[in-house]
Parts: structure tokens; C-alpha cells; sequence
């Protein structure tokens, strides 16, 4: 599989320096959709695909590794320009090193965009049931269901600690996952558990030179692990929404207001 097809265009075309948008923790290019369309047709915006999300790849749980495949197809596609990057939570980690790794060869990237992400330190990882429950709450908050229709679903979920129990039991009956099969769940679940492990067994590095804009969600909870030391000098900015809910409304828009605002004075290489 060529690592081209991990790239959805959401959004613009021409030949202004691209963004691209690094995948969140389950994944999936789709919350990007929205914000890509936003920017209209001047600059071209692609969502990124995690491998094993829609296709045949085996996902990948270190986020070096996600890292310098994503920074070779980026120096394929650009051998001489610029690109800009942005990462959603677990994306903005990815995003971090996926910059620092096109720094290292020389195709800068002309701006780090990182939306409501926590600077990873390595931890303990969680043990199964917890990520099983995460999984399920991450994947209905990205679909956007309100807070307590996630909350009743997570009630109702069963104590079981193994995949294939709790996805069995969690589809059956009348509950918000009925509609899902099992085994989709599954290969879904297979990713974003590497992406957790990826997550808690990283460090971020400092040393980064391009611009760096960091997005924080009003009404997300208080960062315990910022930034700073590991990216110092980025902007910071406060915008609309919790950590999913910044994707839509007012949250949606001032993104794409900061963001088209600080890539203007981009030029093309």
C-alpha cells in the first residue's frame, strides 16, 4: 500500500503551500473535513489517515516510527518546499516529531499547528478495560454525541477486560454501538490502542525552529503537561469548545481564522 492513499484532500487546491492535518488518536482523517472546507479554495488541506484505520496496514504504536513515514511521504510530495502541519490532541504529537524530522533534512515546515495536545512524557499504560471504555468514549465524542448520551452509553458498557467479550456484549441490544459490528469495532480498536502505547511511551524532543501555534480548548480541562521547555516561544491561543467540540461553531471558525491568519505570509517554494 502506498502511503499516497493515507491522504484524504478536505479542502482547496492550487499551488499554496499545503497543510496537513495529523490524525487524532483513533485515527481517522474525518474530523478534519469541516475545518478543510472552511479555508475555501485558495490552499490545498489534506486530512491524514493513521495506517490500519480504512486499510490493510498494520497499525504502527511508536510515534517515531508514524513520524518518519509520514515525513518521508511529506519530502516526497515537497523535495523543495515548505508544508505546515497540524495535529489535534495525539495528532499534535505526531505532528511535533513529524516537524523535527523534515527540520533534520531540510524541508522546514513553515508552521506546527497543535489544537488542544499535551506535551507526552512517558507513563504507565493503561491497563485493558480502561482503554477499552476510552475507546468507546473517544469514538462517540468524535462523532459528536452530546456529553450525556457518552456518559449513559459508558454506564451500560460491560466490566468485561478482553476485546472480543466487550465489543460482543457492548453491540447488543438497544444501546448507541447496535448498529456496529464487532469486528469493525475491533480493527478500530487495534489502532487506537497503538496509538495509546505510542502516546505514553513517548518523549517530545526540543530543538524545533518553525513557528509554532498551540490552540487551547476553553472548556477542556486544565493541561497538567504543557509545552514549554519543549517548544518555547509558541503563540498561544484560546479558542471556543471542549476537546471535540472546538471541530464545529464557533470553536471551527476561529480555528480556521488563526490558522489561515498566521499561514498568509507563507510562500511558495
Amino acid at each position: 500500500m502506498s502511503d499516497e492513499t493515507l491522504l484524504l484532500p478536505v479542502g482547496g487546491t492550487g499551488d499554496r503551500p499545503p497543510l496537513y492535518c495529523v490524525h487524532a488518536v483513533s485515527g481517522s482523517p474525518f474530523p478534519y473535513v469541516p475545518f478543510g472546507r472552511s479555508f475555501g479554495a485558495g490552499r490545498p488541506v489534506f486530512a491524514v489517515e493513521a495506517p490500519g484505520f480504512d486499510n490493510d496496514a498494520r497499525p504502527v504504536a511508536d510515534v517515531t516510527d508514524l513520524a518518519e513515514r509520514y515525513a518521508a511521504l511529506l519530502r516526497t510530495r515537497h523535495p523543495a518546499g515548505q508544508t505546515a502541519l497540524l495535529g489535534w490532541s495525539f495528532g499534535g504529537v505526531v505532528a511535533h516529531e513529524t516537524a523535527l524530522r523534515l527540520q533534520e533534512t531540510g524541508t522546514d515546515a513553515a508552521l506546527l499547528v497543535l489544537v488542544d495536545s499535551t506535551c507526552p512524557t512517558p507513563a504507565p499504560v493503561p491497563p485493558e478495560p480502561e482503554l477499552l471504555r476510552r475507546f468507546v468514549q473517544d469514538m462517540l465524542a468524535e462523532a459528536g454525541l452530546p456529553a450525556h448520551e457518552v456518559r449513559a452509553t459508558l454506564a451500560a458498557l460491560p466490566r468485561e477486560s478482553a476485546p472480543e467479550p466487550f465489543f460482543a456484549a457492548a453491540t447488543a441490544g438497544d444501546s448507541l454501538l447496535a448498529d456496529l459490528a464487532p469486528a469493525l469495532l475491533h480493527r478500530r480498536y487495534d489502532v487506537f490502542r497503538a496509538h495509546v502505547h505510542a502516546l505514553y511511551t513517548h518523549r517530545a524532543r526540543p530543538g524545533l525552529r518553525s513557528r509554532t501555534l498551540c490552540v487551547q480548548a476553553a472548556d477542556s480541562p486544565p493541561v497538567a503537561r504543557t509545552w514549554d521547555g519543549v517548544l518555547d516561544g509558541a503563540e498561544v491561543v484560546t479558542v471556543p469548545g471542549d476537546h471535540h467540540s472546538v471541530w464545529s461553531g464557533a470553536g471551527l471558525e476561529r480555528i480556521a481564522a488563526e490558522v489561515s491568519g498566521r499561514l498568509a505570509g507563507v510562500e511558495v517554494r
